[in-house]
């Protein structure tokens, strides 16, 4: 089995939540993107959304990224996710390709499958048919990249950039039979009565992928987590509280609650959040962190104002990563 280094690519994933307008949505991510570079972080993620404005704020990542990509030089730019099913393959790979060749091979392309019925029905599609929609997408987009010469511009090394998200370990032997990276969620779904915690999930998935990995292959583990760090005593500390107490409040009795409520419920309890040296605590006790070779911070769904969520990417970096070895 292929052996993980300590050192870890390190980035913020944001899904452009902020409680304010379309535009100021996309400048506070921009901002976000060329604060995280000046800090030292590797990689930002971006995520895409389709109508619905509290799921996500956009639908159209590469038309951002290229703009990400002239307000900075090196911090590497990568899609989590483009949702490959309401995607032509072709036009995917022709986009990631030009913007690869505009900004030094800095785009990093995450590939998934998953939507809301809603978005299905949105692009006409029905969403009883979403596993087969995506395995014909996949598929078309395996076969153009493996006969890329007759491309132009050609999608040189795109294979190398490419990244799958999953939920199942199913997935994760796609992703590690085409050679592409796995990308892994700042949770899981559940189901109720479900007893195995996120670590546990998520080492069986990263299990199955490193197993279907071609010999020689070197894996690429991405893993997001949520995570707000606060300076203590601070207006950030404050609003944290305040937010934990009304999180107690509403989810006094888990049981109780219907499907999605418990899947959100999940995704919180899964967060971590917290002083620095809070939460290197908890960061150190995540056992999958280890087996990662990029990490990426998100605030989402804790969803604090945008100052609070940079701070803490300034708190992350100055006092959290290196005490745990992940950065030089």
């Amino acid at each position: 089995m292929a052996s993980i280094s300590n050192k870890k690519k390190l980035g913020f994933l944001t899904r452009l939540l902020d409680n304010t307008t379309a535009e100021e949505r996309y400048r506070i991510a921009l901002e976000q993107i060329i604060l995280a570079e000046k800090l030292g972080y590797d990689n930002a993620w971006i995520a895409q959304h389709h109508f619905d404005r509290d799921e996500g704020g956009l639908p159209s990542p590469f038309v951002f990224l290229a703009a990400a990509g002239q307000a900075t030089q090196n911090i590497t730019l990568g899609t989590a996710v483009i949702t490959l099913s309401f995607e032509n393959p072709l036009r995917v790979i022709e986009d990631a390709t030009v913007l690869n060749l505009m900004h030094n091979q800095r785009l990093e392309l995450g590939l998934g499958s998953g939507a809301t019925d809603a978005t299905f029905a949105g692009f006409g599609l029905h969403a009883e048919n979403r596993r087969d929609i995506f395995t014909e997408h996949f598929t078309r987009f395996q076969e153009i990249l493996d006969n890329k010469q007759q491309l132009y511009p050609v999608p040189d090394k795109l294979s190398q950039k490419t990244w799958l998200a999953t939920f199942s370990t199913q997935g994760a032997a796609l992703a590690g039979a085409a050679g592409y990276g796995l990308m892994l969620s700042r949770t899981q779904p559940r189901v109720k009565g479900s007893e195995q915690s996120l670590t546990e999930m998520q080492h069986r998935i990263i299990d199955h992928y490193l197993a279907a990995l071609p010999v020689g292959a070197e894996p690429r583990i991405m893993v997001s987590r949520t995570v707000l760090v606060v300076d203590e005593n601070s207006e950030g500390q404050q609003w944290l509280n305040d937010f934990i107490r009304q999180f107690e409040q509403k989810y006094a009795d888990p049981a109780s609650q219907n499907y999605y409520a418990l899947n959100e419920f999940t995704t919180l309890k899964d967060a971590y959040y917290g002083t620095p040296e809070q939460v290197k605590v908890l960061l150190a006790e995540d056992s999958v962190l280890e087996r990662a070779t990029h990490i990426a911070f998100q605030s989402h769904t804790i969803e604090p104002d945008y100052k609070v969520s940079n701070r803490s990417l300034e708190l992350l970096m100055q006092h959290v990563v290196k005490d745990l070895g992940w950065k030089g």
